[in-house]
């Protein structure tokens, strides 16, 4: 059990990279509900379009996702019937901060709700852990990462966050996938492989690696000149058709 601090696609992934190490192993599959930082469409009959990230993080880990059924709560009764049990065992209690309350929630789990005679097993939790036979955990953790496109734009930056981060000028006008990691590492990738790396910088700065404009043709037609030098406003995210992923990622890992 885990409180985190917002529902993004980072803290729910890092939520469930913390389960898998505190259960030292891997379910053959996992299922979610279809909350929009897993699942980007569930059309109702088996067919389910995830998050790239989330499909990248299952992959790395060796295990199935499944999602709930929409608007059929029965498919997903052994996810939400612990928290009636926290609800009224746990909560409310007073706390100072997230570490606070989370440090209460691990003495809580460890001595009383996983000692507990659990009123369906009839068993203590803990004692049936062993018996889950779980696929063994990689050798090395997942690294986590914001991913999303960007269009790289004629100065030769792309857009993220509210900074901008250079780019080899043969990608202007492309579509590049980003990955802002959890190290502070930005990595840009086209095609399949990582053309830029940045260190993460705070808002409304410029992270430029000179190389990135060396060799910018000069025979460039009269219409077009000037604007590598120039800055070019655009919004900051820009709505893509999916396949866009497929074409960019194509030869990488799946995001």
């Amino acid at each position: 059990m885990e409180f985190i601090k917002a529902s993004d696609q980072l803290h729910i992934l890092r939520a469930l990279r913390n389960a898998l190490e505190y259960f030292d192993g891997v379910p053959k599959t996992i299922l979610s509900d279809n909350c929009a930082p897993l699942v980007l469409s569930n059309d109702r009959h088996g067919h389910v379009d995830w998050q790239p990230a989330y499909l990248d993080f299952a992959k790395y880990y060796g295990f199935v996702p499944k999602a709930c059924k929409p608007y059929r709560s029965r498919t997903k009764g052994n996810i939400e019937r612990p928290i009636r049990y926290i609800r009224d065992s746990f909560w409310p209690t007073a706390f100072v901060d997230l570490a606070d309350v989370n440090q209460q929630a691990v003495i809580w789990r460890d001595t009383v709700a996983n000692i507990r005679i659990h009123g369906t097993t009839h068993e203590r939790p803990q004692s049936r852990f062993p018996d889950e036979k779980l696929q063994r955990l990689p050798k090395h953790r997942y690294l986590l990462a914001y991913t999303a496109l960007r269009k790289v734009l004629n100065d030769c930056r792309i857009s993220w966050n509210a900074s901008l981060y250079s780019v080899p000028w043969q990608y202007v006008g492309k579509n590049v996938l980003v990955r802002a990691f959890e190290t502070g590492r930005l990595q840009i990738e086209y095609g399949g492989q990582v053309i830029a790396e940045h260190s993460l910088v705070d808002k409304h700065q410029v992270s430029i690696n000179p190389e990135h404009v060396k060799g910018i043709p000069m025979d460039t037609p009269r219409h077009s000149r000037g604007k590598v030098a120039g800055l070019q406003v655009e919004p900051d995210v820009e709505q893509r058709d999916l396949d866009v992923y497929e074409q960019i990622a194509s030869g990488g890992q799946l995001q």
